[in-house]
């Protein structure tokens, strides 16, 4: 292992001790053997690294129910749960305006309760928001390296994407092209045009 990575790597467990990330996953009787919980830490950041680098690409695949983004988003949620997850007070605005929201949805949903669509979006959104939550709180340890990782799969994912959509609107697939078209226009891994336009934006920001 380089120094560098040493160095970043011991950076990590100690904002898990002042933070209070992480402790869930060790247990009291680790401070008696501090080279036994750094190499964990590292193991344990190593896997919810890979897992962020999966949502950041698996978010560029949205043309099923459950999606991609969907199944992955919530093992990664639940391993950074199991393995330590600190929640801040500054989180805590965005979390109650979520819930106040979400209680609104909820509520305005019953009255088509017998509908699929309206009960489908109520429940995406109340993922979407436990989700925006998680980015919230996740990001406060070890910020950077967490959000290379994301942005790295995001982009490959991106790429991926206009790749399958620049190909299909010049028919270079065949007849499987208009799988990934709509009404013409080029819609990707995505259910819809405007959605690939929009998860494309952030690249040129």
């Amino acid at each position: 292992m380089s120094s560098l990575a040493r160095a970043e790597s011991l950076s990590l467990l100690q904002q898990g001790e002042g933070s209070g990330e992480g402790r869930g996953a060790y247990g009291p009787d680790t401070a008696a053997h501090p080279t036994w919980q750094f190499h964990r830490t590292i193991r344990t950041e190593s896997v919810r690294g890979a897992l962020l680098w999966c949502m950041g690409f698996s978010g560029a695949f949205v043309f099923i129910e459950p999606s991609p983004y969907e199944v992955v988003g919530m093992l990664t949620m639940l391993v950074f749960g199991f393995t330590g997850l600190s929640l801040r007070a500054a989180v805590s605005p965005l979390v109650l305006a979520l819930i106040v929201v979400n209680i609104g949805y909820a509520i305005s949903v019953v009255q088509v309760s017998d509908q699929t669509k309206p009960v489908t979006w109520v429940l995406v959104s109340a993922f979407l928001a436990t989700t925006a939550i998680f980015y919230a709180s996740m990001l406060g340890t070890n910020t950077q390296r967490r959000l290379d990782l994301l942005f790295r799969g995001y982009v490959l994912g991106a790429l991926v994407a206009s790749v399958v959509a620049v190909g299909a609107y010049f028919h270079l697939f065949g007849g499987k092209s208009d799988l990934f078209l709509l009404y013409t226009r080029a819609r990707g891994t995505f259910n819809d045009p405007n959605v690939l336009a929009a998860f494309l934006v952030l690249q040129d920001c």
